[in-house]
């Protein structure tokens, strides 16, 4: 016992001194007091400040980031771009491709846009520490002879990890990137002022709330966000009366139609209307009057809606599998029927072809021998026959009806007959 006890502390004591050993070449190479590795992340916020412009200003109260430039002329407008990362980042500015499809405007960065060649940043590429903002100037310089036109494109952030002044490595991701539209109208105030056309006014329920709602079109060259307000008067009892209704659109693109869902004041029912709008776009103001306007609401809960919808569905879907059951079914009892039939038919056919070459073979026959015998009987027995017969028939039978009874007849005309045709 005292001899295995001694060698299992041996074996502890050399156990011990290898851990040892381990720890401290481990310490001296570095590989356990590595440095920290520190999880960082990137962050972007993109805005503007708002334009000193007068007309740009009029059209979306300044804030969008639109410039209206002549032939010849530049436009500088300051973005801000601010650091909501935990590192530093490594910020460039550009200009990115803003297409439209159905959906909506997107972005594309294989495309240049065709304002790319007349636009400046300044800087272009800065280093952003974090929680901090930067200024940007961009700035929009037109050719004098460039002809009055419009452009869209995107204004794009791009940021990646920088080295910072500290030793610490950080885990960042690769690079991010932030957008935001940009306008550049090139001509006068003039040759671009704004145009709407105010379409309808109607009234719409969105998630069970009532809204009117006001569709216009962008028919000019220039965005613009359109705000006014409207006046509302029952058409039959003057007293109900809904006034200062404000309204304001998103900015509203050249070409576009869009909806101003405006919420329905407290008390709007359905009926009949005079109405009255009145806005100001750029430097017109913009007046529309409808008299006797019908709103209607649909007051049908969305759940209600969509548990009828749901109801409709499956009503239809019965109707569709009962119509193909019922379908299917008869065809394939008809096929067989018809198929037995077909081949009824044709046997029968047959049969029936056999019956008909046997039949018209014999009155053929008979035919041939009827028109050998005729031209006999013609040549000797019917001139006979017409000129003793029917002289007699017609001159003896029709007097002797009118004035002679029925046994004269009889007496008289047999004998003359039978005695004729034998002597004959």
């Amino acid at each position: 016992m005292a001899l295995a006890f001694f060698s299992i502390m041996n074996i502890k004591n050399k156990l011990s001194r290898i851990a040892i050993a381990t720890t401290t070449l481990f310490a001296v190479f570095g590989i356990i007091a590595a440095p920290a590795i520190a999880e960082g992340t990137l962050g972007l916020a993109f805005t503007n400040t708002a334009s000193t412009d007068k007309f740009v200003e009029s059209l979306h109260g300044g804030q969008s980031l639109w410039f209206v430039v002549a032939p010849g002329g530049t436009q500088t407008r300051e973005l801000l771009i601010s650091s909501s990362g935990t590192v530093p980042e490594l910020v460039e500015m550009s200009l990115a491709f803003l297409g439209r499809n159905n959906e909506g405007q997107y972005l594309d960065r294989n495309k240049a846009p065709d304002s790319i060649k007349w636009v400046k940043f300044s800087p272009e590429k800065f280093i952003l520490k974090p929680k901090a903002t930067a200024s940007v100037m961009m700035t929009y310089t037109i050719p004098a002879d460039e002809p009055i036109s419009s452009h869209e494109a995107y204004v794009l952030a791009t940021a990646s990890g920088a080295s910072g002044p500290s030793k610490a490595q950080y885990s960042v991701p690769q690079a991010i990137a932030i957008s935001r539209p940009v306008f550049l109208g090139v001509g006068t105030e003039t040759e671009l002022a704004p145009k709407i056309n105010i379409i309808d006014l109607f009234g719409e329920v969105v998630d069970g709330k009532s809204y009117l709602a006001l569709k216009i079109e962008n028919a000019g060259k220039v965005p613009f966000s359109f705000d006014g307000t409207l006046d509302m008067v029952d058409s039959k009892f003057s007293n109900r009366k809904f006034s200062g209704i404000k309204f304001i659109s998103q900015p509203v693109a050249p070409g576009e139609k869009t909806n101003i869902l405006i919420p329905a004041p407290l008390g709007l029912t359905e009926g009949k209307y005079d109405i009255s709008l009145n806005a100001t776009l750029g430097n017109e103001e913009i007046n529309k009057i409808w008299t006797g306007k019908l709103i209607k609401f649909t007051s049908i809960f969305p759940l209600f809606q969509l548990l009828g919808r749901i109801l409709m569905a499956i009503i239809f879907l019965l109707i569709l599998a009962y119509s193909l059951r019922y379908l299917r079914k008869p065809r394939n009892t008809k096929d067989k029927e018809l198929i037995a039939s077909k081949t009824k038919l044709e046997f029968s056919q047959e049969e029936l072809d056999q019956l008909i070459e046997s039949l018209t073979k014999k009155p053929v026959k008979k035919a041939a021998k009827k028109t050998a015998k005729k031209p006999v009987k013609k040549t000797a027995k019917k001139p006979v026959k017409k000129t003793a017969k029917k002289p007699v028939k017609k001159t003896a039978k029709k007097p002797v009806k009118k004035t002679a009874k029925k046994p004269v007849k009889k007496t008289a005309k047999k004998p003359v007959k039978k005695t004729a045709k034998k002597r004959a």
